[in-house]
C-alpha cells in the first residue's frame, strides 16, 4: 500500500501559483511536504533551467547542478521520450540499481545532497 498524499493541498498551491507566478516556489514546498519528498521542482522539458520553480531544499543542489556543469551532463533527459509515451518514468526504467551505484551523476552529484533518483 502506497503513502497517502495530500493532492488537494498540491492542487490548491498550483492553482494559486498559476494566478500569481510569485508563488511557484512556495507551491513546490507544498508539493514536497504533501508527498513526503525531500524536495520538488517543476521541470520544463524544453530545458529552461535553471529558472524553474523549486522547493527551498532543492536550491543548493540546483545551484551545484548549474555551477559544476551537471546541467550539461544530465542523462535523465534521455527519459523524455519514455515519459511522453507512458506519462511517468523513473531512472529504474532504463538503469539498474547497480548501474546507478557506479554512475558519476548519481554518486558525485546527487549522493552528496542525500538524493537518489527521480520519479515523474
Amino acid at each position: 500500500m502506497g503513502a497517502a498524499f495530500d493532492f488537494n493541498a498540491v492542487g490548491n498551491a498550483i492553482a494559486e501559483a498559476a494566478a500569481d507566478p510569485a508563488l511557484w516556489d512556495a507551491a513546490m514546498d507544498v508539493a514536497a511536504d504533501a508527498t513526503g519528498s525531500f524536495g520538488a521542482m517543476l521541470f520544463d522539458a524544453k530545458g529552461h533551467l535553471p529558472g524553474i520553480p523549486k522547493s527551498r531544499r532543492m536550491g543548493p543542489s540546483l545551484e551545484t547542478y548549474v555551477k559544476d556543469g551537471w546541467i550539461d551532463r544530465d542523462d535523465r533527459y534521455n527519459l523524455l521520450p519514455l515519459l511522453v509515451r507512458r506519462g511517468a518514468v523513473s531512472e529504474l526504467d532504463v538503469l539498474t540499481p547497480e548501474e546507478i551505484a557506479r554512475h558519476p551523476y548519481y554518486q558525485e552529484f546527487l549522493a552528496p545532497f542525500g538524493l537518489r533518483w527521480l520519479r515523474v
